[in-house]
């Protein structure tokens, strides 16, 4: 089974570079032994570089404070670049470590014109009266739509509102797309 993993599970407020939190190592790492493919969208990617790059600016930032901060006290610091002490670590590359096959889906064009049309008309599964149109998670979930049709069924596991509600259920039940809000859960 392929499980389509959203931002929200894999979100960490750390570097990569210390691990995998414990709970995603172990799923993946029990999931694999299922044979499961763990499908990344591009825009859960991109979304955790982002999010990575922040987290890596601010450890820099960090880093040479502390230098100065010592300094300032008088202690003697060798040079270093603090840039070169964060290590940035690639989210495909440290899930397949656990030896979980991953796969990263690009959306394709249909998939952005079923976004934009949720979004636009305010159809499930985002809710009718919906101040914000999420075309990401739109977005998401029209690739797992569509990876659960070609493939005869599919997890998508996501905490947020717009995957889990009633109101993409059935639509969810005819493409055979199953849905977590948890690794708990999806296990």
């Amino acid at each position: 089974m392929r499980i389509i993993l959203n931002s929200d599970i894999l979100h960490m407020n750390r570097l990569l570079a210390t691990g995998l939190a414990r709970h995603l190592d172990e799923f993946c790492r029990e999931a694999a032994q299922f044979g499961a493919v763990l499908v990344l969208p591009r825009t859960v990617i991109l979304e955790n570089e982002r999010h990575q790059r922040e987290l890596c600016n601010k450890a820099v930032d960090k880093l040479k404070a502390a230098s100065s901060t010592l300094a300032l006290w008088g202690v003697a610091v060798p040079p270093f670049t603090a840039e070169d002490l964060i290590r940035n670590v690639d989210l495909t590359n440290a899930l397949q470590a656990t030896g979980i096959t991953v796969e990263v889906q690009a959306a394709t064009f249909d998939d952005y014109r079923d976004a934009e049309r949720r979004a636009s008309l305010h159809l499930a599964p985002q809710s009718p009266d919906t101040e914000t149109d999420e075309m990401r998670d739109l977005v998401i979930w029209a690739i797992a739509l569509r990876i659960a049709r070609q493939d005869g069924g599919a997890m998508l596991v996501s905490r947020d509102e717009i995957h889990s509600d009633k109101r993409g259920s059935e639509e969810a039940m005819r493409a055979g797309l199953f849905r977590a809000k948890t690794l708990d859960d999806a296990l």
